[in-house]
This record gives structure tokens, sequence and C-alpha cells, in this order.
């Protein structure tokens, strides 16, 4: 049996949840779920198959004869190979070898910007913990030579640790800010080679391909980092107007995430990018920056409301001639919604900080598909209008970092293009 040590620090808080719905120590079954949704990400990037692993979708397989073992990866997908399917076990397993994660603070902060019903955040889990991948040198299939799971499984894991490090979330409620973390194999960060890569496609190459749409997919996503021209301690009391606390937490709690370089500030980022894809289909008033010229609506006084004069209608999702409608389906499909609970295709970080840098990330999944089919250019020329003029800058000064990372529809073979999140010019890209 062959091992890899993996060390998990957290960077925002981490939310992995149990049958309760609380989150007081990792659950295994909630980080390698989140493996699993990356992992078959990339692999449809690659054109690959990944089915969604639904009881009505997932591979599934019927092992008759030894000699059957050999010709699995002809009827199942490469994500099933390694993660495991009905008939067919999991080709690694996870074990917490130590295990540092607490809570910072008991009770709730609810996060309010306006009159609306706010956003509410329980600590989730900080610290580190040492993961322990376990696999077994088995025979995978023949190419121009054998194919063995020590030649492949160390690069494939190092390959999808390392996404989920620079651009992606780990576990739940990323929507919310939480899951921002760093992986790193014998306490170095993860480095990618031109033979991972090779590896990696060598093994996805034992695999039909098959291209499956309406599914996350690396291709349709963007990735994006800002830097914040700020420090932990005025991030935290620039935030401190907009909670409240409940059920114990006090606000000495909340002075603690300083020394932990990280604060509660995804909800204003949110609500900014809610208003431009509201537009002025608006009954909202913004609550952050009332001179802001995405904003169609701004208040004079408590009982008076009027149309922005500055309002700019080529900097909301307005430039698009969409219908209230359409406009409301767009925005919660982008957004997610709270009446009716949503998946969110675009998930934003809280601040935090890595290598003494004070960031946020911001990353989502722009697919061809209904609500945002056809339109889904225009979504991306008013998504980079939106991080090169960043409205928020009042009680987040930020400045675009690294621009956009990967978006759809950019020109070259997708596969090397994807190959460039990971390396550039034969050097791993950081």
């Amino acid at each position: 049996m062959k091992e890899m040590k993996v060390t998990l620090r957290t960077l925002t808080p981490l939310w992995t949840g149990d049958a309760w719905g609380k989150s007081d120590k990792p659950k295994l079954t909630g980080i390698i779920g989140s493996l699993r949704w990356w992992f078959e990400a990339l692999v449809r990037g690659m054109g690959y198959n990944a089915c969604n692993s639904t009881p009505d979708n997932k591979c599934k397989i019927e092992i008759k004869n030894p000699e059957d073992v050999v010709k699995v990866h002809k009827q199942i997908c490469p994500v099933c190979y390694l993660f495991g399917t009905t008939g067919w076990e999991n080709r690694f397993s996870v074990d917490i070898e130590s295990n540092d994660l607490k809570k910072l603070y008991d009770g709730k902060v609810i996060v309010k910007i306006n009159e609306d019903r706010g956003w509410h955040y329980e600590s989730g889990l900080t610290g580190n913990v040492i993961l322990n991948f376990r696999y077994e040198d088995m025979f995978i299939g023949k190419k121009d030579k054998d194919l063995t799971m020590d030649q492949v499984f160390p690069s494939i894991l190092k390959i999808l640790l390392y996404l989920i490090s620079e651009y992606g979330m780990l576990g739940a409620k990323t929507s919310m800010g939480y899951g921002v973390v760093k992986f790193q194999i014998d306490d170095k960060d993860i480095q990618i080679t031109e033979d991972d890569w090779k590896n990696f496609e060598t093994f996805l190459s034992m695999f039909p391909q098959k291209n499956i749409k309406n599914l996350p997919n690396l291709k349709d996503m963007f990735f994006i980092k800002f830097g914040v021209k700020s420090d932990v301690s005025q991030l935290v009391n620039n935030m401190k107007q907009f909670y409240t606390y409940q059920d114990g937490i006090v606000e000495g709690d909340v002075d603690k995430w300083k020394d932990n370089g990280w604060g509660i500030t995804s909800p204003v980022v949110r609500k900014c990018l809610r208003c431009i894809f509201r537009g002025k289909y608006s009954e909202k008033v913004c609550g952050i920056n009332r001179n802001c010229d995405r904003n169609y609506w701004w208040v004079k006084n408590q009982s008076i409301e009027k149309p922005n004069r500055n309002y700019t209608q080529s900097k909301s999702i307005d430039f698009l001639n969409l219908s209230k409608n359409e406009s409301k389906n767009l925005r919660h499909f982008l957004m997610g919604s709270t009446s009716e609970p949503e998946y969110s295709a675009i998930q934003v970080s809280h601040m935090y900080t890595d290598d003494d840098n004070l960031e946020f990330r911001i990353w989502g999944w722009l697919p061809d598909i209904r609500p945002i089919n056809s339109n889904v250019r225009g979504i991306l020329q008013l998504l980079s209008s939106v991080f090169n003029e960043t409205p928020w800058n009042v009680n987040l000064p930020s400045s675009i970092q690294d621009g956009i990372c990967w978006a759809s529809g950019s020109l070259g073979k997708i596969e090397d293009k994807i190959k460039q999140l990971f390396i550039v010019d034969g050097e791993n890209h950081v």
C-alpha cells in the first residue's frame, strides 16, 4: 500500500457539515465529495466523460470474471474509476492523521447590508489537518507500456489539489465564502511538472472521449483574484457596521479573525454583483455605495427613493436588453435565490491572507444553457468591466490582481488552455 500525506490549511473557514447541519469537526465524506466534484469538472474540460454520480445517471459495472478487471476503463468514466461507483470500489482511501481544525467562535454572525434577511454565519473550522491518501500500486491498462496506479495517481492528486488551492474552494457553502484552503505535500507548496501533466493525460487516454453538456465543466469556468489595499484589522473594523450577533457570540470574538488573517466579507461583494444583475428592474436600495453608477436606485432620505442620476446602462445587465423575467432568471442562476434556494453559479470567497498578501477570489461556471445561453459572452464582457472597475472600493478597497485566468470561448485548443492553469511555458503556474 502506497501513501501520500497532504496538509490542508484553511485560509477561510472550512464547512463540511454533518447530518444535523453542523460543522464541528472535519467530515471526510464532505472533503472527498468536493474533490470528486472538481475532478469531474476537470475531466469534462479535457473532453472526457464524467457522469454526474446521481443514482439514475452514474456509471455501473458488474465484474463477473477476473479478466474483466483490466477492461473496466472501457465501461466507466475516469472519475468513477478513481472514486468508485456501483460494482467498483474506489482506488484510494483517505484518513485523517492529525487534526488541528477548530471553531473560532460559538453562536452566529448575521451580516445585514440593508433590510433583507441577511447572511447567517456559524464559525466553520479553521486550522490544519493532515490527510493520508492510500492507494494500491495496481495495474490499470496498457498503452505504450504497462500503466500502474503508482505512475499516475500521485500526479493526478497533485493536479487536483493544486486546482482547488489556486482557483477554487473546498467543501460546502462556498457561495457564502467558506472553503478557501491551501494544500501542501511534504510541507511544500504543490508544484505541477510536465511529467505530472503527461501522466494525467496518459491516464485519461485509457478512457473513451465523450462530451456531456449541462454539467460543470472547466472549459466553461472563469477564475479571478483581487489584491486588497488594506490590512485585516481595518477590513474587519469596516465590516462590523454590517454585523449583528446571536447565540452567545460577542464582538470580541470577531477580533480573533484579525490574528487568523481573514474576515467575513463575501456578502458585500455578492451584494454589488446582485445589484449589477438587477439593473433597471431593481426595487432595492444598495446600502453600500449610493453614488455608484452601477446602482439603479439611491436614497436621498428615509422617505424618498429616486433613480440614480449617475446610472449607466452599459455597466449593468441592462446592456443585454433583457425582459424583467429574463433578467430575474439569469440573476438567480448566477447568484442564487433565498426565496427559492438554488445553486449559485458565481462563488465569492471572504478576504484571506496568503503568503502575507490580502486577497479574495471569485470563480464561476457559465455554461451555454438556459437561462444564460446566448448571453454568455455578454455576461463575460460585463464581468470583465466589473472586475476592472470594482464597485465595492468604498468599504473594501481593491484592485484587480491577476485578471481572468480562464474564460469560456477562449481561442486555442481547450486542453492546452486548461493546462496553462497549471503550467506556463514548462513552469508551474503561480
